[in-house]
């Protein structure tokens, strides 16, 4: 009896060893599996798409009857002439092989993958492995359906924005118009709409916000949509509080609107000075870089908000900080009548 004890014992021992180190064997092997596929990855993205066009022609043209190479062929051809198509085909390639999410999708679903036939090639621990193909496949799906379809990089907001920003400074020197920077709401409309008002040296309020253009004998000036008006809309549309109309709950949810909705600043600091009727906002971090230029997003949704919470016309000025990256934007009220 005490041998066969002893013998049951070390069967179950030599039994547990075996299966940790099967477990062990499959996992380094599954780990060696998704870095040669990184690999191959890596070197084919960087492949000549010359060479890939060959290659992938070849292929397609070998499984082919003769009496359709003759027509692939001449599609070839058009395509060669095409550069558009060319180039449309090759940026799709690139967005394939470099988009992270899809990576990420890819690399769960080969996981649980390997993790299920794993399972099923390995019944001692086919519970830990299905719980570990479970966990990959739901990744995987989270993954696919938080990701949004486009994206557009923040460099490439910022290249636009600057370009609309240079060409509205030079249209507001040209037209020798002042510094001030007015947003001007209209509340007799619903919903309210405000307006970017650039006087001339002479500081009176425009009578109506639907010309673009202001040509009077005692009046010059722009009148433009601002940048943040959308931004403000779609705050209105998906808050579940409607906008404040007093200043200090109301740049609170702009500034937090701006930080961690849009994601268009890192750090936003508020400074409201209701019996002054102004509010100081210390921008750090900005998406799309510096601030006091035309009509900046951060800048625009501030004193957009502030007007349409308020019902007032806002006047705005933006200076650089003490330190880098640093920005001032103070917003003021507290002219009815200049």
């Amino acid at each position: 009896m005490f041998l066969t004890r002893r013998f049951k014992r070390r069967t179950a021992v030599a039994r547990e060893h075996t299966s940790q180190s099967t477990v062990e064997t499959f996992f380094a092997t599954l780990l060696a599996l998704i870095d040669r596929r990184t690999r191959i990855e890596q070197g084919f993205s960087t492949m000549k798409t010359n060479d890939l066009d060959e290659e992938t022609s070849s292929v397609t043209t070998s499984r082919l009857p003769d009496e359709r190479r003759s027509g692939l062929g001449k599609l070839e051809e058009s395509a060669e002439r095409s550069p558009a198509l060319s180039g449309h085909r090759k940026s799709r390639y690139r967005r394939i092989l470099h988009d992270p999410h899809r990576q990420a999708v890819i690399g769960f679903l080969v996981i649980g993958v390997f993790c299920f036939g794993g399972g099923l090639l390995l019944p001692s621990s086919r519970q830990v492995l299905f719980v570990l193909a479970g966990i990959a496949v739901f990744g995987s799906l989270l993954t696919f359906t938080m990701t949004a379809d486009r994206r557009i990089d923040a460099e490439d907001g910022a290249r636009v924005y600057g370009t609309f920003a240079r060409n509205c400074a030079v249209l507001v020197d040209e037209l020798g118009l002042a510094e001030n920077r007015v947003y001007v709401p209209d509340a007799e409309v619903e919903p309210p709409i405000v307006r970017l008002f650039v006087p001339d040296e002479n500081d009176a309020l425009p009578n109506t916000v639907d010309a673009p253009v202001i040509v009077n004998a005692d009046q010059r000036g722009l009148l433009l949509e601002p940048t943040g008006i959308r931004f403000v809309e779609e705050l209105q549309r998906k808050s579940t509080e409607p906008l404040a109309n007093t200043p200090h709950p109301l740049v609170e949810q702009l500034t937090d609107a701006i930080v961690d909705r849009f994601e268009l600043a890192a750090n936003a600091d508020t400074v409201v000075e209701a019996e002054m009727e102004a509010a100081t906002i210390t921008i750090t971090g900005a998406t799309f870089g510096a601030v006091d230029r035309f009509d900046h997003p951060v800048a625009s949704i501030i004193a957009v908000g502030l007007a349409v919470g308020l019902g007032r016309p806002i006047w705005l000025e933006v200076t650089a900080g003490a330190d880098c990256g640093e920005w001032l934007v103070t917003c003021r009220w507290d002219v009815d009548d200049a």
